[in-house]
């Protein structure tokens, strides 16, 4: 299966960088492995889009594996839109203002 080209909202790399220097800072090489993990996530969503769980306004939520974050995105027709990197501990759907 052809895999969908991934787009990021800017806050939603601004989530994946804060989280990897956070990582990084308590535990040298754990940053690098979380955005290691992420992006192993997004290739799988880029290949299976329907994997995650459906929410509202179209979009999808899939865990990080072995982290309390999951990738929030959008499938369109020409690509996946990364909507955010959503920490589990957050205010649920603290990324919608994000649609406007």
């Amino acid at each position: 299966m052809k895999s969908k080209p991934v787009e990021y909202l800017p806050a939603a790399l601004l989530d994946l960088e804060e989280s990897a220097v956070w990582y990084e800072e308590k535990q040298p090489g754990v940053g690098g492995r979380f955005h290691e993990t992420v992006r192993l996530t997004i290739q799988k969503i880029q290949r299976h889009p329907q994997l995650g769980a459906p929410r509202r306004r179209n979009l999808r939520k899939w865990r990080v594996t072995g982290f309390p974050y999951s990738v929030v995105y959008r499938e369109e027709v020409e690509s996946i839109v990364i909507v955010a990197i959503a920490h589990a501990k957050r205010r649920e759907d603290y990324w919608v203002s994000r649609l406007a």
